[in-house]
């Protein structure tokens, strides 16, 4: 989750009955806008005041296995 407000990208595990957060990623600046790219596992991520694009590589683990930080790219 990125917002508007924060400057850092917040994550959460969803494999359970309820979310549950296990990191965030400082970005350097605020969120406008975020899109995710399913297929190939990726994420931009908006910076409309510092007009940038942060692109992110993520990890889709299977349920039980450990969730590793989304890599900046």
């Amino acid at each position: 989750m990125a917002h508007y407000m924060d400057t850092s990208l917040h994550y959460f595990r969803t494999s359970g009955e309820e979310p549950r957060a296990v990191g965030s990623l400082e970005l350097g600046s605020f969120a406008h806008d975020t899109t995710l790219d399913p297929i190939g596992n990726r994420l931009a991520v908006v910076h409309d005041v510092a007009r940038k694009v942060t692109l992110l590589s993520l990890h889709r683990p299977a349920a039980g296995e450990a969730l590793e930080d989304p890599t900046v790219i």
